[in-house]
């Protein structure tokens, strides 16, 4: 099949974060944030560190590639954790399977007695009865399961001191995709890190897709501040031109091209696919695999056009499904011209009255369809590079 265009074999086998040496052949337009991350990570005095981005920006495959260059490191993936307890727990295990790796004597037996704990305190969560022995100071019936926790992360942090201290430098721990926790978890989730954040063993790196940069620059009381030396903000290099794009996709390409390859997707295509990717890697990667596969099985011949991408999107839904014909009016009236809701000729046209209009408004803001500015007290509305590209494909499908 894909020796049609010229390729050995299927160029976006993943959208996952890179983490092999072979994967890293990959990365680039980083240099920036790759220089001053590893300059901190020099550094042979424990901190914390945040690191800030939008989902698909590249916060993992940044920090992972730089990881290669220290090995005294572990990444800990906190997005399969269901519960408060279970976050320092899940920590501490990576900590304990790491330092066994390095020779640590008491990470073998710390690794059982996690386990071990673990099982009972998942059979003792809903009634606690009696007293278990693997804490010192048992537990009380009266006290409930909020006491299990509190003695357990004593003894968490206890068990991370003995294992990183017979090691000779900090250890850095990278605590990410903390944001796929549940809501609840979400809202405390520093806390549940304390024992890393308090260690002089370590040095932690923790990402996140919460806007942190400003609250973190101009307030001094942020529980953000008071935890992390510094932030590490990405930002988008998806951009809206074709080169961005070009220099995303080319060497996936160059990995399996035959002699008769020739670059698949046209600059609209390109300018297009940074568009309606948000600055999102992998959501890049995905649009793009899905129009070359199609642009295959129906034999459409390259450089493919933007309005097959278009079409082809449209056609699964990947897209089209964010507006629908109320939507579309609003964008084709800012297509022209930036307005704001009170305005009534936008009203008229649209056949909205104010507060309707105001909230189709944000929604489409809400999904980037929309761009939004304050001038003189009034809000003022303006169609986006994907708004425009998404209007442009309700046009073409209704037809």
């Amino acid at each position: 099949m894909w020796e049609k265009i010229g390729l050995k074999s299927e160029p976006f086998l993943s959208i996952e974060p890179l983490s092999t040496k072979d994967d890293f052949a990959y990365f680039v337009n980083r240099d920036k944030e790759f220089t001053e991350i590893s300059s901190y990570l020099e550094s042979t005095n424990p901190f914390n560190l945040l690191i800030s981005g939008k989902a698909g920006i590249g916060k993992t495959t940044l920090i992972n590639r730089i990881l290669l260059d220290f090995p005294i490191s572990l990444r800990v993936d906190l997005s399969q954790v269901e519960e408060h307890q279970a976050i320092i727990d899940r920590i501490t295990l990576e900590i304990a399977k790491f330092t066994m790796k390095l020779g640590v004597k008491s990470a073998e037996s710390i690794e059982k007695q996690l386990i071990y704990e673990s099982r009972m305190i998942k059979s003792t969560s809903k009634k606690i009865s009696g007293k278990l022995p693997f804490f010192e100071t048992g537990l009380e019936r009266k006290k409930g399961r909020e006491y299990v926790s509190r003695i357990s992360l004593i003894s968490r942090e206890t068990m991370i001191e003995e294992m990183l201290d017979n090691i000779n430098r900090p250890v850095i721990i990278f605590l990410d995709d903390a944001d796929h926790l549940p809501l609840n978890l979400q809202d405390n989730i520093l806390e549940s890190c304390e024992p890393i954040f308090v260690s002089k063993k370590c040095i932690s790196i923790f990402a996140t897709r919460k806007e942190t940069g400003e609250l973190f620059a101009r307030e001094p009381d942020s529980v953000y501040r008071a935890r992390f030396m510094d932030f590490v903000e990405l930002k988008d290099i998806v951009m809206r031109k074709h080169q961005s794009v070009h220099s995303l996709l080319l060497p996936r390409f160059n990995k399996v091209v035959l002699d008769s390859f020739i670059y698949p997707f046209s600059q609209e295509v390109e300018v297009f696919l940074s568009s309606v990717c948000n600055s999102n890697i992998r959501e890049l990667l995905r649009y793009s695999a899905i129009i070359l596969r199609q642009s295959i099985l129906q034999n459409v011949p390259v450089p493919i056009k933007v309005e097959f991408a278009m079409a082809t999107l449209a056609s699964k839904n990947y897209l089209i499904g964010e507006i629908d014909e109320e939507s579309y009016l609003v964008l084709k009236v800012l297509k022209n011209q930036p307005m704001s809701a009170s305005n009534t000729d936008f009203q008229k046209a649209t056949a909205l009255a104010r507060a309707t209009l105001s909230k189709t408004c944000n929604r489409l803001f809400e999904n980037n369809l929309l761009n939004k500015t304050i001038s003189k007290n009034k809000v003022f509305y303006s169609i986006s590079p994907k708004g425009d590209h998404i209007l442009n494909m309700y046009v073409t499908l209704r037809r």
